[in-house]
């Protein structure tokens, strides 16, 4: 998954999802000379991620646990509904391109999905020992593979600008800012809250959150 750790690398400061991805990209390491149908799982398990914070991020307002009971092919056209109500995508390629690049996505999807249901350890109750597996260096092309296309679905998505999404406004909320700022100081005159808050949202949302409950105040 090298190209897709590169732009999550560079990313990854501003964004706290994509440090869970980080952490799934480490158990992607572990397999990639060890076991070839491990390998595909965590594959699949990669992209489907990406496309579940696609949904997540882009409309706020879907339930997590719905978005964990979609099929892979109901999953990514959701993710793709998404994506395309933000023109900013284009910046990345044109929309003609965008479209191909989602028909080519859907198809891999479906082969993924179908060689891990085929391979996975468990899988639809199937019976084991299972009937074949997936060499490593085969697994390791799989992989590659993959890797390309999440970079791409990584790529669209880091280019909209996702502030619209914020429920919280920084200057709403002085009280709870001066609280951050108390329990983290930092040198010269700089304000830990407006740093949270402009480098990693979900991080002080997720704080706000606690604190709001902790004071025993309901967001209207």
């Amino acid at each position: 998954m090298k190209k897709s750790r590169e732009l999550i690398a560079i990313h990854s400061s501003k964004h706290k999802w994509l440090q869970d991805l980080e952490r799934l990209l480490s158990q992607i390491d572990q397999q990639t000379n060890q076991c070839g149908d491990t390998l595909i799982e965590c594959s699949k398990s990669f992209i489907e991620a990406i496309a579940k914070n696609i949904i997540l991020k882009l409309r706020p307002y879907e339930n997590a646990k719905d978005i964990n009971l979609l099929d892979l092919g109901r999953l990514f056209k959701k993710a793709k509904e998404c994506i395309y109500e933000h023109s900013a995508i284009e910046n990345v390629m044109p929309k003609s391109d965008i479209e191909n690049y989602f028909s080519a996505l859907n198809q891999w999807i479906r082969f993924l999905g179908e060689m891990r249901n085929n391979v996975g350890e468990i899988s639809h109750g199937k019976i084991l020992p299972k009937s074949y597996s997936v060499g490593v260096e085969l697994a390791q092309i799989i992989a590659q593979t993959t890797d390309r296309l999440s970079y791409i679905l990584l790529l669209l998505l880091l280019k909209i600008d996702l502030s619209y999404t914020q429920s919280y406004r920084y200057e709403e909320y002085p009280e709870f800012n001066n609280f951050l700022d108390e329990q983290f100081e930092l040198p010269s005159g700089l304000s830990y809250s407006k740093a949270l808050f402009e480098q990693d949202y979900d991080a002080y949302s997720e704080e706000l959150d606690n604190y709001l409950d902790a004071q025993g105040i309901e967001v209207a």
